[in-house]
């Protein structure tokens, strides 16, 4: 159970990536250093496989995306069984792509570091979250 909760936090996280530009970088790894207990060579380790392995995701959540798309405009097309059945698997790969992460994570993190990872990636997303949706109402108010 905890296993799960701990990847299901890691895959909100991911959600709120999409390249992110290098002063986004510095100041995710700033905050990452003043609430993880790692030093900066681990950090560099953990944001280093973290944006390999939110690519990858994302890759596979765009796909997902593309067919849950075509579903919708197609319920009645002959190969929306097999776009479903294709979901289904990205899915799958999605999960195993975080659990691979979650593994590798544990190889060079205690289980406290992982913890506050954990912990700060859900707080961080949050944050920029909201700060993005208030930039878009800045823009949406001009």
């Amino acid at each position: 159970m905890k296993k799960l909760f701990l990847i299901l936090i890691l895959a909100v996280s991911f959600s709120a990536y999409s390249q992110p530009n290098n002063k986004l970088k510095e100041v995710r790894k700033q905050k990452f250093l003043e609430v993880v207990s790692v030093d900066d060579a681990t950090a560099d380790r953990y944001f280093e496989l973290f944006e390999a392995n939110f690519s990858a995701i994302q890759n596979l959540s765009n796909q997902k995306k593309d067919n849950l798309a075509y579903v919708e405009k197609n319920t009645d097309a002959s190969d929306v069984t097999a776009k479903l059945d294709e979901i289904l698997e990205l899915d799958t790969k999605i999960l195993e792509k975080k659990k691979e992460l979650y593994k590798e994570l544990k190889t060079f993190l205690t289980p406290k570091q992982l913890a506050q990872t954990v912990v700060f990636q859900a707080k961080f997303t949050k944050k920029l979250k909201e700060e993005i949706e208030k930039k878009k109402r800045k823009r949406e108010e001009r």
